[in-house]
């Protein structure tokens, strides 16, 4: 049971370390390309990257203590990015920084909430309690 826990929270970590930088580096890249976005394939992007997080916060989930334990380190090291915002000019470090924070609030929620697509009541689940 040890080591499913210790490899679940390596996993958890492993993804949301992942998923924050690409958040951030895709901030940045929209702001400065300015693309023009296409709705349905970000859609279906949004789809895959939510069923990856639920799937990423049910594995973090058998090693809890330690997921969580990363998550509350994260927030940490982006609450004085979000108290910096207020003397920030860069466009680019501003939707950086506020994407990051949006990204380490989802996972923090999906970590502590099981999925809600199946029309139920999210609830936190017993692994967390």
């Amino acid at each position: 049971h040890a080591a499913v826990s210790d490899v679940g929270a390596a996993v958890f970590a492993r993804y949301a370390s992942c998923r924050v930088e690409a958040a951030r580096a895709q901030a940045a890249c929209a702001l400065l390309t300015e693309a023009d976005e296409d709705a349905s394939a970000d859609d279906v992007e949004d789809t895959d990257r939510r069923e990856r997080l639920q799937t990423a916060c049910a594995v973090g989930r058998r090693g809890v203590s330690a997921a969580c334990g990363w998550v509350a380190s994260a927030l940490q090291d982006c609450a004085p990015k979000l108290l910096a915002l207020q003397n920030e000019n860069d466009p680019v470090v501003v939707d950086a920084t506020l994407e990051e924070a949006r990204v380490l609030v989802a996972i923090a929620g999906a970590l502590v909430a099981d999925d809600d697509d199946a029309g139920e009541t999210p609830e936190v689940p017993l692994a967390v309690l």
